[in-house]
């Protein structure tokens, strides 16, 4: 069974948003053997299931684009509920060692869970 992981962008565009989708599309690819999916404009299109694939392709050449080939949105995700749903919450503020984030992923498979839900 194919392994699916899916990326969205919020808040507004920033610089290195484009880089970040291509380093997690291509360590999921590469090393994973996983397909990405994008949320297009933020926590809008995970709440109305907008997608596209991100595969090699489109992953190509967005590295020195600026913003987010996503689309972003400044929806109230806090409303949404969706945050305190995630398996693991990442906050940029306060670091985290990867390792933990992968263990709680492998523990979730462990019970029989096949997806985890990783809130940056």
């Amino acid at each position: 069974m194919t392994k699916h992981i899916g990326i969205l962008t919020a808040g507004g565009g920033s610089p290195g948003l484009n880089a970040a989708i291509c380093g997690v599309g291509k360590a999921a690819q590469s090393y994973y053997d996983m397909q990405m999916i994008g949320f297009m404009d933020g926590f809008r299109g995970l709440v109305d299931n907008r997608t596209t694939r991100l595969d090699g392709g489109v992953l190509s050449g967005i590295l020195t684009q600026g913003g987010t080939i996503l689309g972003t949105s400044r929806d109230k995700p806090h409303r949404m509920m969706f945050a305190g749903g995630a398996d693991v919450i990442l906050l940029p503020e306060i670091p985290y060692d990867i390792e933990n984030v992968a263990e709680a992923i492998r523990a979730r498979v462990r019970s029989g869970k096949n997806f985890s839900i990783v809130a940056v």
